[in-house]
């Protein structure tokens, strides 16, 4: 849900109260981890949120489609998928925390988001043999999506 002000229509119901709670849970959780004077102020939480807001409204309008939804859906090569399943199956229980750090752009202090890494060479079938074989299996198939010629990052 995209929230584009800080201050929320009723049609919906009281989404106000949502929003707000929202907001005072990630002030709690910076007044817990770093003291209620830091919290008060807190860029985590207030600066955090205008930039999160400025986003919501301007980003989308800089995205290009490539589609007319924005996006497609195709299955992934079965060799690959594979080997992403297998990985899955291995190391499901092994997730760790993903993102530490307070803001509101995800409610961090609730539902820690966790994640398996496929690049974690220390896990079995993990690394950058895993992750260049998936790029390359879909480096073809968004080259013909874009028209555009893709160079691997990040």
């Amino acid at each position: 849900w995209s929230i584009k002000s800080k201050n929320l229509s009723s049609l919906l119901g009281d989404k106000q109260k949502l929003y707000d709670d929202y907001i005072s849970g990630c002030i709690k959780k910076v007044s817990e981890t770093r003291g209620p004077a830091v919290a008060k102020n807190s860029p985590e939480c207030h600066l955090g949120e205008n930039d999160r807001i400025y986003q919501a409204q301007f980003q989308p309008m800089s995205m290009r489609n490539y589609t007319e939804v924005g996006y497609t859906k195709i299955r992934a090569p079965e060799k690959v998928f594979n080997k992403i399943v297998d990985y899955w199956n291995k190391h499901n229980k092994e997730n760790v925390t993903e993102w530490h750090r307070i803001n509101s752009y995800h409610n961090m202090w609730e539902s820690p988001p966790s994640i398996i890494n496929l690049q974690n060479k220390s896990l079995e079938g993990g690394g950058g043999e895993l992750m260049a074989e998936i790029w390359d299996s879909a480096r073809d198939l968004l080259e013909e999506w874009t028209g555009q010629s893709l160079v691997g990052c990040s």
